[in-house]
């Protein structure tokens, strides 16, 4: 939506004669990185150049009409507004004797990628990052940086409206210790753009326990009608998807996604929504994947 400028600098009435210039309309419009412009006038006298400044500097000046009482149009983008920091801009006219200020006003250019939420949660054998975008604009990928180390990267969805989720595993944690993450957005153009931090710390007395020594998969029962119970065991804790499949690959059910711990897991599929056939469980991780077959009886 684009922001009308006239309530930063125009005095009593909508639209003024300033140094001989009166305005017809103007716009600005935040982007990532940008604000675009857009503004007319209803006439000009002497008028020789319109020029913008950001916070002092004098960034953009374009030649006006001169004298003109036929309306016109003018745009102008600014390409290196920072994101996420407040830009002062000046809007100026200049005539062959003065210079004269039309209009004075502040603008927030937004991230490129809108951050919904940013979490980190764990055990004391591994640690997951999840977070949310509302929007993304040429996003390319996140980089998940740890204690000052770049340790992961997810690709991003380019530009989308959608709300998305994201996740990433770290696997290479210890217990006791202490992790903060600073989630940064990578645009297509490499511009990086820091969102958000999470913090966490693993608990140094977490039990051990007898954890499996090597990693199992199974379904009971099997034959089932409609339900059945998928077991797995992890002999270390890590990321782990699971997701029931049709003969023909597509996934018909999600049934679990995230960090699980070392030890046995056991995930209830009902299958009430889906037809008699062959199905089957796929589970995959950061360091395993492994398929069991399941038949559903109706």
């Amino acid at each position: 939506m684009k922001n009308l400028a006239l309530i930063c600098a125009l005095a009593a009435c909508a639209f003024v004669a300033r140094a001989s210039v009166v305005l017809s309309h103007f716009e600005f419009e935040p982007g990532n990185n940008q604000v675009a412009f857009t503004w007319g006038t209803s006439s000009e006298t002497d008028n020789y150049y319109f020029q913008f400044i950001r916070n002092g500097t004098p960034l953009y000046q374009t030649t006006g009409h001169v004298t003109t009482t036929q309306p016109h149009e003018y745009a102008w983008t600014d390409n290196g507004a920072p994101n996420e920091t407040v830009c002062h801009y000046l809007f100026r006219c200049a005539s062959s004797t003065t210079q004269d200020t039309l209009l004075s006003f502040t603008v927030l250019p937004p991230h490129w990628v809108a951050l919904g939420t940013v979490s980190a949660h764990g055990t004391a054998e591994a640690v997951q990052i999840s977070w949310t975008t509302l929007s993304e604009v040429h996003s390319a990928r996140f980089d998940i940086v740890r204690n000052g180390i770049t340790v992961g990267s997810v690709p991003g969805h380019g530009v989308t409206t959608s709300l998305h989720t994201y996740f990433w595993p770290d696997t290479t944690v210890s217990a006791g210790m202490t992790y903060t993450y600073v989630l940064w957005a990578v645009k297509t153009d490499s511009s990086r753009d820091s969102l958000g931090t999470a913090s966490i710390t693993l608990d140094a007395h977490e039990a051990a326990g007898l954890h499996p020594s090597a990693f199992s998969l199974s379904a009971f029962p099997n034959p089932f009608n409609p339900v059945t119970t998928v077991s797995f065991a992890l002999p270390a804790a890590q990321y782990i998807r699971v997701g029931i499949y049709d003969i023909e690959g597509r996934e018909r059910q999600r049934v679990a996604g995230g960090i699980f711990s070392a030890g046995e897991h056991h995930l209830i599929f009902d299958a009430s929504s889906l037809p008699s056939g062959v199905y089957f469980a796929r589970l995959s991780g950061s360091r395993v994947n492994a398929t069991v077959k399941l038949l559903l009886l109706r």
